[in-house]
C-alpha cells in the first residue's frame, strides 16, 4: 500500500514492499486531448491494413502475409459469429425483417457488413457504442454506403441503452464485453432489449 504526502511525495514509511526514495515524484496519468482519436490511431498502426474492423479474427485459410488479411479474419470471425447466433433463431431462418443490436459496435464495420451480406434478411441494425469518434466515423460509413435506413449508430454504453425493450431478434457483441465493468449488468441489458424468442 502506498499514501501520498500533502507535497505529492510518496513517503518511505507510507510504501511496503518496495525501495522507494522518499523524494520520488508521485507519477500521475496524463490527459489526452482527444483519447478516441488516439485509441482509432492505435488500432490502425496496430492492426496496419485500413480495415474498419477492429475484432479478432478467424485466420483458418488465411495467408498472415497478404495484405489486407486482418481485415478478412475479422470478417470471417463476424460471418461466423453470425452464422451462430443465427443458428439459434430457427423460427427466424427464413425472416426477411431481422432486427439486431450489435453492443460495443466500435466502427460499425460488422453491422456494415452483415447488413450489406444480409441485406435481404436484415432489417434493421443498431450501433450500440460508447466512443463518440468511432460513432462519427460509423455514421459517416453507414451514410456513403446508403445504409442510414437500415443502420441506426447510437452514443450510448452497451449495459445502460436507450433500446426499447422486447425489440431485437439478435442481440450481438463482438469482443466488447470483456471491457464491461459488470459483465451481469451488460447480459441482463442485452436479454432486456431481446425478443422473447430471440438470441
Amino acid at each position: 500500500t502506498t499514501g501520498v504526502e500533502n507535497n505529492g511525495r510518496r513517503s518511505r514509511s507510507e510504501t511496503i514492499g518496495s525501495e522507494v526514495d522518499s523524494d520520488s515524484p508521485v507519477l500521475k496519468p496524463f490527459t489526452v486531448a482527444n483519447p478516441d482519436r488516439v485509441k482509432l490511431k492505435f488500432y490502425s498502426n496496430v492492426l496496419g491494413d485500413n480495415s474498419s474492423f477492429i475484432h479478432y479474427g478467424k485466420w483458418d485459410g488465411l495467408d498472415t502475409d497478404h495484405p489486407g488479411a486482418y481485415g478478412r479474419a475479422s470478417e470471417a470471425m463476424t460471418d461466423f459469429m453470425f452464422k451462430i447466433s443465427s443458428g439459434l433463431l430457427p423460427h427466424r431462418a427464413e425472416a426477411n425483417d431481422l432486427s439486431y443490436v450489435d453492443l460495443g459496435s466500435g466502427t460499425g464495420a460488422s453491422a456494415i457488413h452483415l447488413t450489406q451480406k444480409h441485406s435481404l434478411q436484415i432489417s434493421e441494425a443498431t450501433c450500440v457504442n460508447l466512443c463518440h469518434e468511432q460513432n462519427i466515423d460509423a455514421k459517416a460509413r453507414v451514410s456513403e454506403l446508403n445504409l442510414s435506413e437500415k443502420i441506426n449508430v447510437v452514443d450510448a454504453s452497451f449495459d445502460d441503452t436507450p433500446c426499447p425493450s422486447n425489440h431485437y431478434d439478435l442481440a450481438f457483441s463482438q469482443d466488447a464485453f470483456i471491457h464491461a465493468i459488470s459483465k451481469e449488468r451488460a447480459y441482463a441489458e442485452a436479454f432486456r432489449i431481446t425478443k422473447p424468442g430471440g438470441a
